[in-house]
């Protein structure tokens, strides 16, 4: 009787541990998977920490200097929102070009009319002073005096014109 239950209290026992056992390998399977994890998001994290350290690293390179990439951090926003007033800026600015190049245009080609209107007339009036001094060309000498008069008065005409040309 005595050695059937030492028996017994020894296969319980052995039970016990047997299944303490199999419970310590199923945390130990379960902290090693943990710890795969673990190393794997470590492994993760150095990876992202080095190509952070690199973006860091060109930053700094591409920068004139520290405080010139502090203050370029610091003002990112305000920069960007200041290169959209100057894009707003330019666009009205070349708004304003296009508007004024348009009516300089204008201008030009109504300058031009004018100086076809004027180069015509100034033409029209060497004719008129060829054919006057044609028919005057055999006068006696008083009208030579009338025709230089004319002749003075044409010569301040063409003048008039010339500085109408050149304004």
């Amino acid at each position: 009787g005595e050695q059937q239950l030492a028996v017994e209290k020894l296969e319980h026992e052995n039970e016990m541990l047997r299944l303490e056992l199999e419970r310590a390998q199923r945390e130990a399977a379960d902290a090693a998977a943990a710890k795969r994890g673990a190393e794997a998001a470590v492994t993760t994290a150095r990876q992202e920490l080095d190509r952070l350290k690199r973006v860091i690293a060109q930053t700094h390179a591409a920068s004139a200097s520290l405080t010139a990439e502090i203050e370029e951090t610091k003002r990112a926003q305000s920069r960007a929102s200041a290169l959209e007033q100057q894009a707003e800026a330019f666009r009205r600015a070349n708004q304003a070009a296009t508007l004024k190049l348009q009516r300089m245009h204008r201008e030009l080609e109504a300058k031009q009319r004018e100086l076809g209107r004027v180069t015509k007339l100034a033409h029209e009036l060497e004719m008129r002073l060829e054919a006057s001094l044609e028919e005057n060309r055999d006068l006696t000498s008083s009208h030579r005096v009338a025709l230089q008069a004319k002749d003075d008065e044409n010569q301040y005409v063409w003048h008039k014109l010339e500085q109408a040309l050149n304004m």
